[in-house]
């Protein structure tokens, strides 16, 4: 049961620090794009509005560390555990 709580964390973690990743390199991408369209135009979009998207996006892909990081850990303790069960049998 632990083995599957663990894997199932570990996916919801990485799944949003994915999404959150993808929102992030999306927003530079398009950010360069317009740069590659138009070099000397006004950008469409305000700077500091810009820089507070992406850093709101890295937020949410920050999220996803916590589940990421507790899936990894009681997956690790229930292979140690599942080890040692082994020996003493």
């Amino acid at each position: 049961m632990s083995r599957l709580l663990a894997w199932l964390l570990i996916l919801i973690g990485l799944a949003i620090a994915g999404v959150g990743l993808a929102l992030v390199l999306g927003e530079i991408g398009s950010m360069y794009q317009h740069v590659l369209d138009d070099a000397l135009a006004t950008p469409p979009v305000d700077e500091q509005d810009r820089s507070r998207r992406i850093l709101l996006r890295l937020g949410l892909a920050a999220l996803g560390l916590p589940p990421l990081i507790l899936g990894t850990v009681l997956s690790h303790r229930a292979r140690i555990r599942r080890r040692h069960a082994r020996r003493r049998v």
